[in-house]
């Protein structure tokens, strides 16, 4: 019984300790992005994609990771892994903004349309809605 009440106790200490860390996590990682040492930032995307948690949320960082270090195939691989989020779901809409941004610079007018048009429906107030709808109207 002792030992069920330390595993018990430990696991309300776990999920305490990750909610405090996901209220956080992606204002670092966004952080983390903006350091362009994309050895070390793979090796931390390719742990916490890892541990499964919040994955959605995940993926997108890892589509963000692929076009920000822009290497040949880069641009696929970004595409692949912002699907996968929006799939799994839990992202931010930012997600689908990104999706659309990466389609438009493939050439991919209607998917681009579509991942624009699906994030301006799950962020109807966002802040740059007139630059997405411009956009939609370029496409």
């Amino acid at each position: 019984a002792a030992a069920l009440a330390v595993t018990s106790g430990q696991e309300r200490s776990a999920k305490r300790f990750t909610r405090a860390i996901n209220r956080h996590r992606a204002a670092w990682l966004q952080s983390l992005l903006v350091v362009s040492d994309f050895e070390s930032n793979r090796i931390v995307l390719d742990r916490l994609i890892a541990s499964a948690m919040n994955l959605g949320e995940l993926k997108y960082f890892d589509g963000e990771f692929y076009r920000l270090r822009s290497e040949e195939g880069d641009s696929e691989k970004a595409i692949a892994a912002y699907e996968i989020g929006v799939t799994i779901g839990g992202a931010a809409p930012k997600i689908y903004r990104a999706l659309g941004q990466s389609y438009m610079r493939m050439g991919d007018n209607e998917r681009a349309r579509a991942a624009f048009e699906s994030y301006l429906s799950a962020a109807p107030n966002a802040e740059d809605r007139a630059l997405i709808e411009a956009e939609i109207n370029n496409l």
